[in-house]
This record gives C-alpha cells, structure tokens and sequence, in this order.
C-alpha cells in the first residue's frame, strides 16, 4: 500500500487503513512541572473540583438532612453464584 501512495485499501472481507498519528507520555512530567510551564507561557489551567460523595453520604445517613436533587431509594437485590 505506502509503496502506491495508499493510506486505505479495501477488500473483500474489510477495509485496511493506515494512519499517522501523535502520542504524548505524561507518565515522567509531575503536576508542579507543568502548571509551572503552562504560567511560563501564559497557557491557561483548569481547576478541577468535585464533591466528595463518601463524606456526603455519610453526613446524610448521620443528620437526615439531604442536599437538593439527592433522592434515596432501597434497592433489593437477588445474587446467585455456583
């Protein structure tokens, strides 16, 4: 196929593509290292906030009181393993 310039050739069974693409491994770069780049070069950040529905849970089922939206429902399950 690349020999022919072809990045798609169909058969008769299915279609073989090839395809070039871009990976980045994040894996060796901490949090610090790139929030301090994305300041260096004026890149903006996200800040990322998520409610902690374990602690939310627990004060629930400890006060009653629920936060608007939450409903509570029982849930009966059957389970059967061999």
């Amino acid at each position: 196929m690349q020999h022919h310039g072809l990045k798609t050739e169909k058969f008769s069974n299915g279609t073989l593509s090839i395809r070039k693409r871009t990976k980045v491994n994040w894996e060796n770069s901490t949090v610090d290292d790139l929030v301090e780049y994305s300041d260096l070069n004026e890149i903006p950040k996200k800040i990322d906030v998520k409610p902690n529905k374990s602690l939310i849970k627990k004060r629930m089922m400890e006060t009653g009181e629920f936060p608007s939206g939450v409903e509570v429902e029982e849930v009966e399950d059957f389970n059967f393993k061999t």
